[in-house]
């Protein structure tokens, strides 16, 4: 799968899919209209299709679907190819590297500044 996808980085893995009448049961962001080129999973719907598989998660991203790139696909032309898939779904996704506590603690030390600051 790297060979495929040599500029993006993170965990490889397949995902099959077995769709039901309610769809995929994704909520998707990004594309490349948003500056974003890949589309990433937001939110996984319990009960729907893609929570029964187990295998996406939230921060994942959709690389392929079906043999098609999603990579450099617009947002709306990404949601119409989602929508429209047989009832099995080979996926290709990636999960990128886990953020270390510490670069969260950094990230989130000027908030916590500000946050924290009252009036005397």
């Amino acid at each position: 799968m790297r060979e495929r996808f040599p500029e993006v980085t993170g965990s490889f893995f397949a995902v099959e899919i077995v769709k039901g009448t309610g769809g995929l049961g994704l909520s998707i962001a990004g594309g490349d209209n948003t500056g974003n080129e890949g589309i990433e999973v937001i939110d996984v719907k319990e009960g729907g299709a893609a929570a029964q598989s187990g295998q996406l998660q939230g921060g994942d991203f959709i690389l392929e679907v079906n043999g098609q790139t999603l990579l450099g696909q617009n947002h709306t032309d990404a949601s119409h190819i989602l929508k429209s898939l047989p009832p099995l779904v080979k996926m290709v996704a990636v999960r990128p590297r886990q953020r270390r506590q510490s670069d969260i603690a950094s990230e989130m030390a000027p908030m916590m500044m500000s946050v924290n600051t009252s009036p005397e």
